[in-house]
């Protein structure tokens, strides 16, 4: 791919223009609480959710690297054993990230957090196929908020529908509204934050379903054209949608 370049890091493009955006925000600050990148809302943490997609343990440990600087200066969400820290900026890891390696982490400063499986929580509403590995299915009941912010999923994968032109006929069926309603209420029960994504991207669909997530308890919405998100917001606001 044309954008896959070698000078295109992860340090590059996100770890060095969030510590230079922190600290120029902090440099005259003298508050004991750092404040974030959001002039409007400083106590807001912004959320960097990291996909690790392969070599998981060895990513995990590069990432451990990269972030010393955020936590040296207190920029970090941390759990202390009893209580979540929030701080300017919100470590998740996604993707293979190794469960493991975030309960491996000082149960007093844990400061990298997990994205639970969604479809994990919940009893699945299809049979496993023969591909899915046998954890794919297996509710686990330890995610909670010391160790997790989001739990996420695919929609489609989530309620076994596709293809996506036939998904959510603008009237979810029982079957749907069910599935939506019970991974929520599992993720919200721990305290986590719903994350859907893999939702359809046809304008004529998106724009409903993502009111009908947000109406249904959803957190956040993983999506590709923000303009489009921009324009949906705006026609909320108005009440248009």
């Amino acid at each position: 791919m044309s954008s896959l370049k070698q000078d295109r890091t992860l340090r590059s493009m996100y770890i060095n223009p969030l510590l230079e955006l922190l600290d120029a925000t902090n440099r005259n600050e003298t508050s004991s609480q750092a404040k974030g990148v959001f002039h409007t809302a400083p106590a807001q943490a912004l959320v960097l959710l990291i996909d690790i997609k392969n070599k998981p343990g060895q990513s995990f440990d590069a990432l451990t690297k990269h972030i010393e600087p955020f936590r040296a200066r207190n920029y970090l969400t941390h759990h202390n054993g009893s209580a979540l820290i929030s701080s300017p900026l919100t470590i998740v890891m996604s993707g293979s990230t190794p469960y493991a390696s975030i309960l491996a982490q000082p149960s007093t400063k844990r400061d990298i957090f997990f994205d639970a499986p969604l479809n994990s929580l919940t009893p699945p509403l299809t049979k496993p196929s023969e591909s899915d590995s046998p954890a794919t299915h297996e509710i686990f009941e330890d995610y909670n908020t010391t160790t997790s912010l989001y739990a996420s999923a695919s929609l489609r994968l989530l309620l076994g529908q596709s293809p996506f032109p036939f998904f959510f006929p603008w009237s979810p069926t029982s079957r749907q509204l069910k599935g939506v309603r019970s991974a929520t209420a599992a993720a919200h029960a721990r305290g986590l934050q719903v994350r859907w994504w893999d939702t359809p991207v046809w304008p004529r669909t998106r724009g409903w379903l993502w009111g009908f997530l947000v109406r249904e308890g959803a957190d956040v919405l993983s999506v590709d054209d923000m303009g489009a998100v921009s324009s949906w917001l705006g026609k909320v606001k108005e009440g248009g949608e």
